[in-house]
């Protein structure tokens, strides 16, 4: 009579504080499927705009020590219950990867100003340093591109990136399909009214990028500055580095003449560490850490739930020729353009995988797609350029599909991307994490294979 009884008042205080527990009831296991799943139970409830209650779950079960497989939910509670905050502050020394004195003593004026030795490409010779002069076919400088000569200072504690734009060609319309910039000085070292920088610092983890504008000052250099940029730039840069695309590199368009077989390698071999991953940073304000770049929630281009019907035959049909032709405009008067063929030779299961950008593009291998990145910079790379998508050869036609499809599908997933909480569940649960996973260094890339994507798979399987 008495078990009976017990048990019957166990099932009664269940039932009456069954909304309680959910909240104060921690994973009592140190699995990971627990912590997914009571992660899934707070997600559900962020979405349902609880952050107060989500913080004193967390603080309740963990106080500090979230697991580092929570640490995105973590932050964008945080983020909701105080959204009002400054960026603006200077940055102390211990926040900046670089420093003026850091630059090598060939670069140093000592009055502050930057300079590029005037042997550079010699200098870049003896010190194992890269250089590169080129003309880019799309986004790059801040002057009269396309003319530009990119600089690569390596050390096993940071990357540093400089770039200059030389001077227009003598004869810009006869030389515009040359690939080697042709000075009007005939000087390539000398750039004219903005220096940009970009250094990475390789010993955080996840490595931590900075971008600075410089000026010149007369004939002296360019006024060094720490002044972080970032606002500003995520409309043409997933995370601080971005790959170039130097004209007559790997695939051609028009009249454009191929890169010399040498330059395409430094081209390579430059893309292979400005294609990796590099965070914005994050920085301390009042005691909060506030991550710089793109808000955490932003949808990206090619996310999609499993089994989307975004993915099937039937969605991908009805956008594919939405559009029969796509022309670029870049630097220089540099153009290309598409013809799609009547009728379109398009293969909708490949289409259907080829969309799945946030598989690599999950600000953990590469950046996230976010809702302020230009769309025209994601037509460059599958249209122009056509290194995306990574491992799946499309035709001409499946590429101009995949340019209508995409933000086709992102319209159609809008309220299902900020109903899923995704940007909060990237990290799986292995068990109790407290460390942070390891990453690999910067120019390796996780090994890949052109294995349907998640929801990709159409009826014509």
């Amino acid at each position: 009579m008495n078990s009976r009884f017990s048990l019957l008042l166990g099932l009664i205080l269940t039932m009456a504080t069954g909304a309680r527990a959910e909240w104060n009831d921690c994973p009592t296991a140190t699995g990971g499927r627990q912590l997914t799943q009571w992660r899934e139970t707070l997600v559900s409830k962020i979405i349902e705009n609880k952050y107060e209650e989500v913080r004193a779950a967390l603080d309740n079960c963990f106080g500090t020590n979230v697991p580092s497989c929570y640490q995105d939910m973590n932050y964008y509670v945080d983020s909701r219950r105080s959204p009002n905050y400054g960026t603006g502050a200077p940055y102390s020394r211990e926040e900046l990867t670089i420093d003026y004195s850091d630059l090598p003593a060939e670069f140093r004026t000592g009055e502050g100003l930057v300079r590029v030795p005037s042997n550079i490409v010699k200098l870049s010779q003896e010190r194992g340093w890269k250089t590169l002069a080129y003309k880019t076919r799309s986004s790059g400088g801040f002057d009269t591109a396309p003319n530009l000569f990119m600089m690569n200072i390596s050390t096993p504690e940071r990357e540093v990136f400089l770039q200059t734009q030389p001077h227009p060609d003598t004869n810009p319309e006869a030389t515009a399909d040359n690939p080697v910039p042709n000075p009007s000085n005939g000087n390539i070292s000398e750039g004219m009214n903005t220096l940009t920088v970009i250094t990475v610092d390789k010993t955080k983890n996840p490595p931590v990028g900075q971008m600075r504008i410089m000026s010149r000052v007369g004939d002296e250099g360019y006024r060094w500055n720490n002044d972080i940029t970032f606002e500003t730039c995520t409309s043409c840069h997933t995370t601080p580095l971005r790959p170039i695309s130097p004209l007559g590199w790997r695939n051609v368009n028009g009249t454009e003449q191929p890169m010399s077989a040498a330059d395409s390698r430094t081209t390579d071999e430059l893309n292979a560490i400005l294609g990796s991953y590099v965070s914005w940073g994050k920085r301390n304000f009042n005691g909060r850490e506030v991550r710089l770049g793109p808000p955490l929630n932003s949808q990206p281009t090619g996310w999609a739930p499993e089994n989307s019907p975004t993915r099937q035959e039937a969605f991908l049909r009805e956008c594919a020729t939405s559009q029969t032709s796509f022309s670029y405009s870049g630097f220089g008067n540099y153009r290309a353009n598409l013809q799609m063929s009547n009728p379109p030779q398009i293969n909708y299961q490949r289409l259907g995988e080829a969309m799945n950008c946030f598989e690599c593009h999950n600000d953990k291998n590469r950046g996230k797609l976010h809702d302020a990145y230009a769309d025209d910079e994601i037509q460059f790379k599958i249209a122009v350029d056509r290194t995306m998508p990574h491992n799946i050869e499309l035709n001409k036609d499946e590429r101009i599909a995949l340019i209508s499809c995409l933000p086709a599908e992102k319209s159609q997933l809008r309220d299902t991307w900020l109903n899923s909480g995704e940007w909060m569940k990237q990290s799986p649960c292995f068990g109790r994490q407290f460390a942070t996973p390891p990453r690999l260094p910067l120019g390796q890339t996780p090994a890949t294979s052109a294995s349907p994507a998640r929801g990709a798979r159409t009826s014509q399987q």
